[in-house]
Order: structure tokens, then C-alpha cells, then sequence
């Protein structure tokens, strides 16, 4: 994974400051939000997935950088448009929120289920978001 000394952060949205030639839809003002490493190749099956998901692999850390360089494979298939009335704030962590989603669906919750979090980091408040969401109401956070 990462070597130090690295750059940290991987969770980022921005504001795009100049674009390389071959980019055409992220022009220089166009807030943007990117998301985290990705295979570069179609998948087609969950094997595939996870045979390409390990063998290419890119990391871009760097959000805690004013600037940060995105690779060009990284701008094809990693970017999206924020949405004017979106902050850029909110699009950064649309990554971990979506984490914590799946990870609180593959539990299975049923409305009324107890749900434990250790652990105070984002994704455990994230979690009981969806938790309290789901109707998880005896939910308990320490």
C-alpha cells in the first residue's frame, strides 16, 4: 500500500485549478469529486473484480494538500460533478458515508435491533446514522 514518508488523505473533493489536454469535462472552476482507487479494467464477475481490484490498484493520497496532481486514469473513471448546492465538505465524504451503508446493510438490521459501535471514528457515527435511520432505536454509542 503506502510507503512513507506519503502523502495522507484520500477522502477529497476540489475545484478543478488546470486540466491536462486530454481532459475535456473538468474544466479549470468545475467542482469535482473524487473517488476512492479503482481496477481499470471492466469487471464482469466478482473474481475478476477482486483479481484486478489487487493486481491494479492506484492509490492518490494527498487530500490534506492545497493541490493535489489526479492521474489521467484515475480523471476517467474516478470523477464526478458536485452539484453547485453540494459543498465540496459534504462530497468528500460521500466515500466513507457509502462505507458505512454497506457495511451496516450486510448486517442485516431489522427495525428495533440493537446496534453496537465501538469505536468513535466517522464510520461508527456514520453507522448509527443508519442505524437511527433504519429504526434502530435502542442503539447505544461509547
Amino acid at each position: 500500500m503506502i510507503v512513507p514518508p506519503a502523502l495522507f488523505g484520500h477522502e477529497l473533493a476540489g475545484t478543478v485549478v488546470q486540466a491536462g489536454k486530454a481532459v475535456t469535462d473538468l474544466l479549470p472552476g468545475t467542482a469535482w469529486w473524487r473517488s476512492t482507487p479503482r481496477p481499470a479494467g471492466t469487471v464482469t464477475s466478482v473474481s475478476a473484480a477482486r483479481r484486478i481490484f489487487a493486481n491494479d490498484l492506484l492509490f492518490n493520497n494527498g487530500a490534506y494538500a492545497e493541490f493535489i496532481r489526479i492521474p489521467a486514469r484515475i480523471v476517467a473513471k474516478n470523477t464526478l460533478h458536485v452539484p453547485d448546492h453540494v459543498p465540496l465538505e459534504h462530497a468528500a465524504l460521500t466515500e466513507p458515508l457509502a462505507c458505512a451503508v454497506h457495511g451496516f446493510e450486510d448486517s442485516h438490521p431489522r427495525t428495533g435491533d440493537m446496534v453496537a459501535v465501538i469505536g468513535r471514528r466517522p464510520a461508527g457515527v456514520d453507522i448509527l446514522a443508519c442505524a437511527a435511520l433504519a429504526g434502530c432505536e435502542n442503539y447505544r454509542y461509547r
